[in-house]
């Protein structure tokens, strides 16, 4: 589940590489070919990313942040 800090959600790397980069959950659900309740989850950390959904990610985000890794959104790099 997200974080809740002070009773406000806090959004992980995923969701705000997303956020910034103009796309909403049902975008990138839709790139996945996964419904939007699947993705939601996914973003929510309760069911993880594939591995080919992890890159998929990175250059969905490379254009904003061209320094973008793998390693930096999943992991702490």
């Amino acid at each position: 589940m997200p974080k809740v800090e002070r009773g406000v959600w806090v959004l992980n790397k995923v969701a705000k590489y997303r956020r910034y980069t103009g796309l909403t959950q049902s975008d990138v659900a839709e790139i996945f070919g996964i419904s939007l309740q699947a993705y939601s989850r996914k973003e929510r950390e309760i069911t993880p990313f594939t591995d080919k959904e992890k890159v998929i990610l990175k250059e969905l985000f490379i254009e904003d942040f061209p320094e973008v890794t793998v390693g930096g959104i999943f992991f702490d790099e």
